[in-house]
C-alpha cells in the first residue's frame, strides 16, 4: 500500500491478556507504510512454464513514523510494557501482613507504587523485605524474562525459585483495600499463556491499529488499519521540543492488515 500521511491521528496498542492492556497514543506528522507479501511459485509442465501457484504466506511489514509527546511509547513498543497501570485491590486483611498479594498483570520490578490517593502515604521497602509496620509494602523479587532483556519482571501467581509473584503489604486495622500503580507487562497475542511463561525466547506480539481522523472535527474516525500479532524490529527515537519523533519498523504475523471504514 502507499504511504499514508496523517496530520493527526491515534495509534492504539493492545496486549494479548484475557483483559487486554490498551494504550492510545495521539500523534502528528505521521506516515504509515504496510507491505503485503504475495509470494508465487512457477509450475513447470515437462520443463515448460505452465502456471503460477500461490506460495506460502509471509508476514506483513510495516514502517511508521510520527511526532508524539508520550515518552512511555518507547517502552511499550520495545518490551510491551504499559506504564502507570492503575488497579484497585480489595479483599486484603486489615491489621496484618498480606503476603504475595496478586495484581491482575505482572509488573516490572521497581515500578509498583501505592496510588497518590492513598493517605496517609505508604512506605516502600526494598524488594524481598518483610513489612512489619502499618502501610509498609515490598515487591517480591522478580526474575529476568528472556523476551524482555531490559526488564526484570514480577509474575503474579507463577511459582519461581525466588518468588511467587506479587508483593507483601502490612495493612492498618480494618483497611481491606489498596490502590496501586505499576508498569504492567503485557502478554503476547500469540499463545499468551504458553506452557512456560518466562522461559520461552519468543518475541512478544501485540495488536496495533491506526485511526485516520476527519479533518473537520479531528475526532471522527474515517478509517482504521489494524495489524494483529505485530512486533517491532527497529525503534529509533529522537528527542525534541515540544514533540519527540519516533520511527518504528516491524512485522505482523498476518497475510494482510484489516481495513475498516467508519468503525464504531
Amino acid at each position: 500500500m502507499p504511504v499514508k500521511r496523517l496530520g493527526q491521528g491515534r495509534l492504539t496498542i493492545k496486549s494479548g491478556d484475557a483483559t487486554p492492556l490498551s494504550k492510545v497514543i495521539s500523534f502528528v506528522d505521521a506516515s504509515l507504510a504496510i507491505t503485503e507479501g504475495q509470494p508465487a511459485e512457477p509450475i513447470l509442465n515437462r520443463d515448460v512454464l505452465s502456471e503460477i501457484s500461490r506460495g506460502p504466506e509471509t508476514p506483513c511489514k510495516f514502517e511508521f513514523s510520527c511526532k508524539y509527546e508520550d515518552k512511555a511509547l518507547r517502552d511499550l513498543l520495545r518490551e510491551a510494557i504499559w506504564n502507570a497501570t492503575a488497579e484497585a485491590l480489595t479483599g486484603l486483611t486489615g491489621g496484618a501482613t498480606n503476603s504475595n498479594v496478586q495484581t491482575i498483570y505482572r509488573f516490572r520490578q521497581g515500578s509498583l507504587q501505592a496510588a497518590a490517593s492513598e493517605s496517609p502515604v505508604y512506605t516502600k521497602l526494598a524488594a524481598g523485605a518483610t513489612p512489619t509496620n502499618d502501610r509498609e509494602f515490598a515487591e517480591n523479587v522478580g526474575v529476568a524474562d528472556p523476551r524482555r532483556p531490559l526488564s526484570v519482571v514480577v509474575v503474579p501467581g507463577v511459582a519461581q525459585a525466588m518468588s511467587t509473584g506479587g508483593f507483601d503489604v502490612k495493612q492498618p486495622a480494618a483497611d481491606t483495600t489498596l490502590s496501586v500503580v505499576y508498569d504492567a507487562v503485557g502478554l503476547s497475542t500469540l499463545n499468551p499463556g504458553g506452557p512456560s511463561v518466562l522461559t520461552s525466547g519468543s518475541v512478544i506480539t501485540f495488536l496495533m491499529h491506526w485511526d485516520f481522523l476527519s479533518p473537520q472535527d479531528m475526532t471522527t474516525v474515517l478509517e482504521r488499519i489494524a495489524l494483529n500479532h505485530a512486533y517491532c524490529t527497529e525503534v529509533a527515537v529522537s528527542e525534541g521540543d515540544p514533540f519527540n519523533s519516533i520511527k518504528v519498523s516491524g512485522f505482523a504475523l498476518v497475510a494482510a492488515p484489516t481495513y475498516t471504514t467508519s468503525p464504531a
